[in-house]
C-alpha cells in the first residue's frame, strides 16, 4: 500500500575532485519546487510503511497519487566557482528517504535509482564522492542535468517504463531523457 510523501532536495557545492579534507558544505536558504522529466512526468516513489528502500520512477501528474510531488530545496554554500549539487529526500510519516545511486546493474549495465530510509547529515556533508548527491548543471531557465556524484559520471534519466535510472551519456546536452525541469512553487 503506497502512502503520500513529501520530499526535500538539499543543494550543496560540487564535490568533483575535491580533496577529502576540504571544508564541509554549510546549509543555506530553502524553497519548494517540483522535478519533472522532459516528458512532463514527476519524480516519485511508492513507499510502504515498513519499507527501508523502494524503486523510483516518473509518473504523470494525474497519476502522482500516492506521491506528493513537491520538494523542499535547501542550498548549501562552500565555494563560489563550483556548480551546485543536490541531495533529494522524501518524507513519509516522520521518516526520511534519500534518493541514492543503486550499485546493482541490470543486464545492460544500467543502474536504477532507489530511495533508502536515512536522514541527511544534519549540519555538514563530507567526502569526495557521494551516492546521494547530484551535480546540477543549468541548461536554461528551469532546465537542468543532474549527474550523480558517486564518481561513475552517470546522469539522472528514465526508461520507457518510467523507472528512474543513472545513464552514461556521450553528449549530455543532446540526450533529452537527461534533462529535468525544476520549478519553484
Amino acid at each position: 500500500m503506497g502512502i503520500s510523501w513529501a520530499s526535500c532536495v538539499k543543494n550543496a557545492e560540487n564535490m568533483e575532485g575535491r580533496p577529502p579534507n576540504y571544508n564541509s558544505w554549510q546549509p543555506g536558504s530553502s524553497y519548494t519546487a517540483t522535478i519533472q522529466n522532459k516528458a512532463g512526468d514527476y519524480l516519485t516513489s511508492y513507499i510502504d510503511d515498513d519499507d527501508d528502500d523502494a524503486d523510483v520512477m516518473f509518473v504523470p501528474f494525474a497519476a502522482k497519487d500516492p506521491g506528493v510531488c513537491d520538494y523542499t530545496i535547501t542550498e548549501y554554500n562552500n565555494t563560489n566557482d563550483s556548480p551546485l549539487s543536490v541531495a533529494i529526500t522524501f518524507r513519509v510519516k516522520e521518516k526520511t528517504y534519500r534518493l541514492c545511486s543503486n550499485m546493482k546493474r541490470d543486464k545492460k549495465k544500467i543502474r536504477q535509482l532507489c530511495v533508502k530510509k536515512r536522514d541527511l547529515p544534519p549540519d555538514k556533508i563530507h567526502g569526495t564522492h557521494c551516492s546521494f548527491l547530484f551535480y546540477m548543471k543549468n541548461l536554461s531557465e528551469d532546465l537542468y542535468e543532474l549527474q550523480c556524484a558517486d564518481g561513475l559520471e552517470q546522469y539522472l534519466s528514465y526508461r520507457k517504463q518510467k523507472h528512474a535510472i543513472l545513464k552514461t551519456v556521450a553528449v549530455i546536452h543532446l540526450d533529452e531523457t537527461c534533462h529535468m525541469t525544476i520549478s519553484r512553487n
